[in-house]
C-alpha cells in the first residue's frame, strides 16, 4: 500500500520512501534543518535577552549586571586585567629564566657574537666573556 503524506517545509504531497520520511526532497529537508535551527538560536537568544546576571567583577570587586558571560564590569576593567596578566606572565619567565642559567647559555650567541668563530681561541674568549657580563651571567 503506497502511503502520500505532506512534506513538512514546502507542503507538497508525496510518496513515502521510508516510514520516518517528512520532507519531500534533499533540498527541503536541508532548507526545513535550516529553518529549525534559526527558530531554535531566535528561541534562545530570546530567553538569554530576558534573563539578566548579577556578576562580581573580577579586577575591581563592584557588583554588575549583564546578559552575557562577560567577567568585567566595563573595558577600563577588562584592559587593566589584561595588564596584570601579562606583567606576571613576565614576571614568571624572568624568574624561571634567572633560575635555570643553561637557558642564558642556550642563547649566547645570538646578540653580539655574530661575526662567526674567532682563530685565535683569547679573541673568541673575551667575545664570549663580554656576552656573558651583557646577560648578567658572570
Amino acid at each position: 500500500m503506497v502511503q502520500v503524506k505532506q512534506c513538512v517545509y514546502c507542503g507538497k504531497e508525496y510518496t513515502l520512501s521510508h516510514p520516518a520520511q517528512k520532507y519531500c526532497s534533499t533540498n527541503c529537508k536541508r532548507a526545513g534543518y535550516k529553518q529549525k535551527q534559526k527558530q531554535a538560536k531566535k528561541k534562545y537568544k530570546q530567553k538569554r535577552k530576558n534573563t539578566s546576571l548579577i556578576k562580581k567583577c573580577r579586577w575591581c570587586g563592584n557588583t554588575f549586571t549583564t546578559t552575557n558571560n562577560t567577567q568585567y564590569c566595563s573595558d577600563t576593567c577588562r584592559k587593566y586585567a589584561i595588564q596584570e596578566k601579562n606583567l606576571l606572565a613576565v614576571y614568571r619567565y624572568k624568574k624561571k629564566v634567572k633560575n635555570d642559567k643553561q637557558l642564558y647559555f642556550a642563547y649566547l650567541g645570538n646578540s653580539n657574537i655574530r661575526e662567526g668563530m674567532k682563530n685565535n681561541f683569547r679573541d673568541e674568549l673575551n667575545v664570549v666573556e663580554a656576552e656573558m657580563r651583557r646577560l648578567g651571567i658572570k
